[in-house]
Parts: structure tokens; sequence; C-alpha cells
């Protein structure tokens, strides 16, 4: 087992083994002014080394750090309960993590008693950097929504606890397994990891939690928040490229979320997606100065999903800048919200919208620009919208306006739009049917 402490006596331990030319396993108690535990690469399964210097750091009480040093590590799952203290590598380009199959082409995915995750943390205060997930894939990837066996997520946050996750790099790799081809969730392409970071994977979460100056590549999803209550996440300054999804929060209660200064390219669906089906206590969502690229068909920017008879989700989406590249959505999507602050985002492109919002009551779109869009509905959509006012345009600006009552227009030379009639209800009906089976 590669640990050790900075303990004085473990290493002479280890010196006096050197002479004698043996080896000698040591398990010892940490000395109360120790806390590191630093880990070396094996060449071969690290799990047990791994879980060992988590076991022993928990022990040590608060303030503990495990490090692992520069080189390739290849583990199963590592279960984490009740830890406070530092996870670090050497750096994001010095230590690798892979799961067992990256050394042996035999091994199945990662499994254990609590899912497909790497390292799975319930309870604690926890701080993770400086480190690179690189996931060897099967040949092909297994498609999740088949019984997946593959890596759900190598960072799985659960419990009670508080979290910051910086400088750290998530790499997955696209497979070439068929999906049910009637499903529409499975019409992507397949990926070996489903997300990078989850928060919550449905189980009741809570505390404070900031992911920051983080990359993600070719994952399904690059993150999730699924089942927090009374917590508060701040996703920012991070890059998220090459995957299906961006962000997906789902299913939160009396929560608080900042999405702000990310880089994201979506592939599927949205950059940016918030589902909130009922029942489900308020949550606010401060999406802000986030680039984003949609890069296929079926996807939004952002898109924000209300389905509680009562508000269960405010927002406000300001200040980002969303690019289409000939989308079949468009850049802001919104169904369901009440309250909702839109205001000063740059969306340029071509796709069916630049904003719409189906179904909302009461919502402010303020100062957007969106004259830059090549839009196949309108540059701004209110759909079956009460109460919603929409300032400012320019004479490219056009805003589609049926079925709702009582919304205001200002400051827009074309305030009729064009409809395209029944294509929008169908277009709609096929969105919702989507949204539904996720």
């Amino acid at each position: 087992m590669k640990i050790r402490t900075k303990s004085s006596l473990i290493i002479g331990v280890f010196v006096f083994a050197m002479i004698f030319g043996v080896f000698t396993l040591i398990i010892m108690p940490t000395r109360a002014d120790s806390h590191t535990f630093i880990v070396f690469p094996s060449g071969g399964d690290d799990t047990a080394n791994i879980q060992a210097a988590f076991d022993a750091a928990i022990a040590a009480g608060p303030g503990s750090t495990v490090l692992l040093t520069s080189g390739q590590f290849y583990t199963n799952e590592i279960y984490i309960e009740d830890f406070y203290g530092t996870f670090k590598g050497a750096g994001i380009e010095q230590t690798k993590i892979d799961v067992l199959r990256g050394f042996d082409p035999t091994a199945p995915g990662v499994y254990g008693p609590m899912g497909t995750h790497i390292f799975r943390f319930l309870r604690g205060d926890v701080s993770i950097s400086d480190l690179y997930f690189d996931i060897t894939p099967y040949e092909p990837a297994e498609p999740w929504g088949l019984g997946w066996v593959d890596l759900l997520s190598p960072i799985l946050m659960t419990g009670e606890l508080n979290s910051r996750i910086e400088n750290v790099r998530f790499t997955g790799h696209e497979g070439t397994s068929t999906y049910d081809p009637g499903h529409p969730l499975y019409l992507v392409e397949s990926y070996n990891v489903r997300a990078g970071v989850v928060y919550g994977g449905g189980l009741i979460t809570t505390g404070n939690h900031l992911i920051t100056k983080c990359e993600f590549d070719s994952l399904w999803l690059g993150l999730t928040a699924y089942g927090l209550m009374n917590a508060e996440v701040k996703i920012k300054s991070n890059s998220i490229t090459g995957g299906a999804i961006g962000i997906i929060n789902a299913e939160n209660d009396n929560s608080k979320f900042e999405i702000s200064h990310n880089e994201i390219e979506t592939r599927f669906f949205g950059g940016i997606w918030v589902m909130q089906p009922p029942p489900r206590e308020p949550s606010q969502w401060l999406i802000t100065h986030n680039i984003i690229r949609v890069l296929s068909l079926d996807a939004d920017g952002i898109a924000l999903m209300d389905y509680s008879p009562a508000k269960s989700l405010e927002a406000v989406i300001s200040h980002n800048k969303i690019m289409l590249d000939d989308a079949n959505w468009g850049g802001i999507w919104t169904y369901g919200l009440q309250d909702a602050f839109i205001s000063n985002n740059i969306i340029c492109g071509k796709g069916e919208y630049g904003i719409a919002c189906a179904f909302a009551y009461n919502n402010l779109l303020l100062g957007n620009n969106v004259q830059n869009v090549d839009a196949y509905w309108a540059s701004v959509a209110l759909i079956f919208a009460s109460g919603c006012v929409v300032v400012g345009g320019s004479t490219k600006t056009n805003v589609l306006d049926i079925g709702g009552d009582n919304n205001i227009i200002v400051g827009i030379s074309n305030m009729q739009g064009t409809s395209p009639g029944p294509e929008i209800q169908e277009a709609m009906e096929q969105k919702r049917a989507i949204f539904k089976l996720f």
C-alpha cells in the first residue's frame, strides 16, 4: 500500500525495510501533527491505497489532506463518508485518474454498492483540485438508457456537505453504441461518462457548493444538480465542450443557483437546462454572462421549464451570449415561467426563435439584442403567454404573440411577427413530449 504521512517515524520504518531488502506493509495511526496522506500510483489497481488514504484522513480529523502524486491512477469506486478536508493532485496535467479498464481492457466499468461513481462523498466539507479524469470506454461505450454499465460520474456529492471543486478536468469519449431509435433521448451519440460531477443524484443534498475553472469534454452531461434542498450552488468560469448537454438542474427545493461566466457547447437539448416537475418548493436561478454555442438541431442555448401549478422556479437570465448554428430550436426557451426577468442577452445565428416564452406569466423581456437572429418563427415569441412585457428592439426585431392576452410590446417596429400557423403547435407538442420523457 503506497500511502505515507509526513511523520518521520514512518519514513524511518521504510528506510529500515529498504536496508534489509524487505517490503513491509504498515498500517498505523496518524500523528496529530501530520494530516497529509500521500498516495503514489502503483501501475495497477490503486483502489485499496486511495481508500486507505481517505480512511486515515477521516480518522485524523478535520483539516486532513489526501494527495495523489503525479502519475496515472486506476481505481474502482471510492466511498468517502464524513470527510472534512482536501483532496488534490499534483496538477491538472500531472495527476490522471482512470477506471480499471485503463490498464485491463477486459475489466468492467466502475462497480460498487453505491452505484457507478468513482468518488462518492457523503456528508462533510470537501475541497477538490488539480486532478484529471480521463475515462477509458468500452468499445463500444454502453448507452446509459439501456442498463448503464459504464461510468455515471467521476464525482458524486450527496448528503449534508459543503464542497469546492477547482481546476479539475473531466474527459470522456464518444461511443459507437446504437440507442433505441424510438426514444428521443437516445438520438444523440453515446458517451461512456454520463456526467462529470453530480450534486445530489436524486438523494437529498444540502450545503454550499462551488465549482470553478474546471473543464468538461465529451461527456453526455457536463454536470448536474438533482434533488438538492436548502442548498446554494455556484457554477462559475468552467468550460463544457464536446458533449450532448452542458448543465442540467432538476427537482430542487428551496435552493439557489448561480450559473455564470461559463463557456458551453451543446449538441442536443440545451446548454443550460432547468426543470422543475411538481411538487417543488421555489428555488432561484441567476444565469448570467455565459457564452453558449448551439451546435446541433434540437437544442436551446438556455431552457427553463416549470411544471408546478404554483411557481417553483424563479429566474433571472441576463447578459448571456448565445450563438445558433442553424438550430431547430432557439436561444432562450421558457415554459410555465412566472415573473422571470430576461434582459440584455445577445442572440445571433439561425433558429426557430431568439427568445420564446410559452405558457408564461408576467415575464419581463428588456433590452435583449436579437436583431441578428435569422428566426423561422420570430425574434421573440410569446406563445399562450399572458401579462408579459417586451421592451426594446430594432427594425429587425419582431414579436410573435399568439394565444395569450394582456401582453405589452414597446419599442419594436414590427409588433405582429410571422406566424407559421399550425406548425408552431406541432413543434411545441414534439418538444413537450421530449421533455416529458426526460
